[in-house]
């Protein structure tokens, strides 16, 4: 078999048609023999030669699978100068995942669900620009977040029953009433301590009070009606227990009985007590001609107003009035 030689620091050149110019193949500094073993035919519109190592050369197609890209080792744009770049991740079901290094740890940055119509999931925070707009592709504005963090809605926002804790509603920065409340004025009220917050008028508020019994409250009496008749041993009064810290009934006999009614020593005092002649209901007696309905002992001193008409040998309530 004839060989082709050619010298150390010569090239083996291949003229064009008409001896002008060539096609030049020289040998770089090798250490070892290399042959390479042309096709045997020619190739497709498109194709590359290559090798397979071991000095076979052949013609190969370029492959645009984006699964034959290697890892390369510096920086990659992907930029157009018209029309869109599209990630197409035709898969059934198949995820388009962000990843980078994180603090020389390999982490997902984010995650486009293709199981569920393209959710994106993050990794750590979601930051806009100041002012900038979170929405629906209904309402793009929905949401509006300035540089100090206030969110500004542009419908009102909905809550899930029970999700705001009272705690939560601070109402002393709001704005006084100003005015005396009237019946019509509302207020929220939990329906039935059931959890469902209900609105409800200041007369629906005064009706209630108005119809039920006061239980350990202070209580006001000025502007009730007087009582203008004689009271009876079965008639309750209103008083305040020292010792209990709260407001009690007692009825008219208990209340004549106590030790605290004994005294006269005070304006305003009430006791039951047989005065010396026939008195009536309005009149004035000194104490000196009043006697304990419990005991034959004088009241003494003072000026008392009956409650009641009574003779000689009977007995009525009387007030101190000086």
């Amino acid at each position: 078999m004839a060989e082709i030689r050619v010298n150390a620091t010569g090239a083996l050149k291949l003229y064009d048609n008409d001896d002008s110019h060539f096609v030049g193949l020289q040998a770089g500094s090798v250490s070892s023999d290399v042959t390479f073993t042309l096709p045997t035919g020619d190739g497709s519109n498109g194709q590359f030669l290559k090798t397979d190592g071991s000095g076979a050369l052949s013609f190969g197609s370029v492959s645009s699978a984006a699964d034959d890209i290697s890892t390369g080792d510096a920086a990659v744009t992907l930029a157009t100068s018209a029309g869109n770049i599209t990630v197409d991740a035709q898969g059934n079901d198949t995820d388009i995942i962000f990843k980078g290094t994180d603090g020389s740890a390999d982490t997902t940055f984010l995650t486009i669900d293709g199981s569920d119509a393209g959710t994106a999931i993050f990794n750590h925070d979601i930051k806009i620009a100041d002012d900038g707009q979170i929405g629906s592709a209904s309402d793009a504005d929905a949401m509006t977040i300035n540089s100090s963090g206030v969110v500004t809605f542009s419908q009102n926002p909905v809550f899930p029953d029970g999700s705001i804790a009272l705690a939560d509603l601070d109402i002393d920065g709001g704005t006084d009433i100003g005015a005396a409340i009237v019946d019509a004025d509302l207020f929220i009220i939990d329906d039935g301590a059931g959890g469902t917050n209900r609105k409800v008028t200041a007369s629906r508020i005064k009706t209630y009070a108005a119809t039920t019994s006061l239980s350990g409250l202070n209580v006001t009496i000025d502007g009730i009606t007087e009582e203008s008749g004689t009271l009876a041993t079965g008639d309750e009064l209103l008083i305040y227990d020292a010792s209990a810290s709260a407001n009690r009934r007692i009825n008219v006999a208990n209340f004549l009985k106590s030790a605290a009614n004994r005294t006269t020593t005070s304006i305003g005092t009430v006791i039951s007590g047989q005065p010396g002649s026939t008195t009536t209901y309005g009149n004035t007696i000194a104490g000196t001609s009043l006697d304990f309905s419990h005991t034959s002992t004088a009241v003494g001193s003072g000026t008392w107003r009956a409650m009641g008409t009574a003779g000689t040998s009977d007995r009525t309530v009387f007030l101190r009035i000086s």
